[in-house]
């Protein structure tokens, strides 16, 4: 998972001595947020999780970030203060604090001049670009989380940013601020004015239910990514490009953390520009690997089964319901077509004594395009799921290309591949738990076989999540941190070959540029759809009733 602070390091020299190019008017001030420095990184991470609680660092955050290391290193610092935030925070020319610092009457420049008289330059550029936080900028940080919360909102902007410079009183930004005349209450209060004006905010006003999710920042544009997806058309890609990401993590102990875990694993991949990501199968809330490792798994009547089982149901996910439109809204929110696997219960109607293994598509936009029931639960998992059905066997046009996806050992179901095959894929998203290499055998094949790019994906997982009622086998589970999901997540070329070669006992994203003139270039030879397929010797079809999808039009 994306984290923060790495580690700690003294970088000024001896405590007592403050760095000569901080100049002499804030000589305490300057000792004081020089002394300790907290990295993160090249520029800054993407998210960040304080206190066992998520939240997303919007684009727009995170540009001010990087803007502050810029800030950095244009007056040849060694680390990322206060002062550096409050300059990269006042070049924004949009959204809340732009507004915000208008109405209450700040001229930048004015900031700016300020700041360069109280902090002067170095007198050589750092030898190490990767830039540590100062205790302060640190706290200025945690301090932004405290405002998001304290306003019910599940990302972290610009605005939170601000009052968090505010806060820290001690800083540079905020002593400048107020000689500006702009304090903690007055910027409250108009960054709250601001955002009870904006239509459609999506606000908490508290008693959410254990499956409300708040991914989305409502009232403001979080500066989203736009994409040049170099696509003319879902029947037109010649020539054009798509870049695809498959998320490798651990898998979350309930379902909350799980969508908090995915909701910042999105970001993360969408930041580095993927169009399309893609999470392995029952991602939430996790594959039941205690079906393979776990003494006494299968005897009937079995309390600590029932319990685990009761557990495994409430925490799966309610498609039709806030967990699916939790969903939706953060594909919109990152602006990437989302293809997630999920362990789904059904709330109202047949079947809600049954959960099924489904593997979900999301457009750009947050639309549901297709939902798919896994055909047949393999093996041991006919203990915990019911049987899909045909409803969501196929192909759909997405923003950037045309996508489909079958779940395990759905793999090796020849019909099953032959349907899709024949609804046309340009990439395929191949969920497993865990890839083992006969797995990898039959992703590779699927490329192969369908002329398409393979997207296969898979958890990672430690003999310490097991559920605490159930005895691991001690032939198959030697220690706590063993793994018992090992990940193997890779990505494919409509030749077979990898494009990325599979990643094991790594928690990891990985992406690629796909060409998706691969596909029609590899269907010269081999189309079994078309030119290789002879419908005159042999005829197939797919039957089956019509599931009512919720969410599908």
């Amino acid at each position: 998972m994306p984290i923060l602070y790495q580690g700690t390091a003294e970088f000024c020299g001896a405590a007592s001595a403050a760095p000569a190019h901080l100049g002499a008017r804030q000589p305490t001030l300057a000792r004081a947020e020089c002394r300790q420095a907290f990295f993160v990184g090249p520029i800054v991470r993407d998210s960040v999780t304080m206190r066992g609680k998520g939240y997303n660092f919007t684009e727009r955050v995170r540009r001010v970030l990087a803007r502050a290391r810029e800030e950095s290193l244009h007056f040849n610092h060694e680390y990322v203060g206060t002062e550096h935030m409050l300059l990269a925070l006042i070049g924004q020319d949009e959204g809340v604090v732009a507004a915000t610092l208008q109405n209450l009457g700040v001229d930048p420049a004015k900031i700016r001049k300020q700041v360069e008289t109280i902090v002067q330059k170095g007198r050589a550029a750092p030898h190490d670009q990767d830039l540590p936080y100062t205790s302060r900028a640190k706290k200025v940080l945690e301090l932004a989380m405290d405002e998001a919360r304290q306003l019910n909102h599940n990302y972290v902007g610009t605005e939170h940013l601000l009052l968090g410079l505010l806060r820290e009183e001690r800083g540079i930004a905020a002593q400048v601020l107020n000689d500006a005349g702009v304090t903690t209450k007055t910027a409250r209060a108009e960054i709250v004015r601001l955002l009870q004006g904006r239509e459609g905010a999506t606000q908490r006003t508290g008693g959410a239910s254990a499956h409300e999710y708040h991914f989305a920042s409502g009232p403001i544009n979080v500066g989203r990514p736009v994409y040049n997806l170099n696509v003319s058309s879902a029947g037109d890609r010649t020539h054009s490009s798509v870049r695809a990401a498959v998320v490798q993590a651990e898998v979350s102990p309930t379902l909350a953390a799980g969508m908090e875990r995915t909701a910042l694993l999105a970001v993360e991949a969408a930041t580095s520009g993927a169009q399309i990501i893609v999470f392995p199968e029952t991602w939430l809330p996790g594959y039941p690997a205690w079906l393979d490792v776990c003494r006494d798994a299968g005897l009937w009547n079995h309390e600590p089964v029932k319990a685990v089982f009761e557990r495994h149901a409430a925490e799966s996910v309610d498609v039709a319901g806030e967990d699916g439109a939790a969903l939706s809204r953060l594909a919109a929110e990152v602006g990437a077509v989302i293809v997630i696997g999920v362990v789904e219960r059904v709330t109202r109607g047949p079947g809600r004594g049954t959960l099924f293994n489904s593997i979900l598509i999301y457009s750009s936009d947050g639309k549901l395009l297709n939902h798919h029931r896994k055909l047949i639960p393999t093996y041991t998992e006919r203990l915990v799921w019911g049987q899909g059905d045909t409803e969501g066997l196929r192909a759909v046009d997405t923003p950037v290309a045309r996508v489909g996806g079958l779940l395990c050992w759905e793999h090796w179901m020849p019909l099953a591949r032959q349907a899709l095959h024949d609804s046309g894929e340009d990439i395929h998203a191949a969920l497993w738990p865990t890839l083992l290499e006969t797995h990898h055998i039959a992703s590779r094949h699927y490329a192969f076989e369908g002329r398409c790019f393979v997207l296969a994906a898979g958890s990672l997982m430690r003999a310490s999540s097991l559920p605490k009622e159930l005895e691991p086998h001690s032939d198959r589970v030697q220690g706590s941190d063993d793994w018992v999901l090992r990940g193997g997540s890779a990505i494919i070329a409509p030749d077979g070959s990898y494009v990325v070669e599979p990643v094991y006992d790594t928690a990891t994203i990985l992406t690629a540029e796909l060409d998706l003139g691969a596909v029609r270039r590899e269907q010269m030879t081999l189309d079994v759809s078309g030119h290789y397929a002879r419908r005159d010797c042999f005829d197939f079809r797919v039957t089956g009733a019509r599931r009512q999808t919720p969410g599908v039009e």
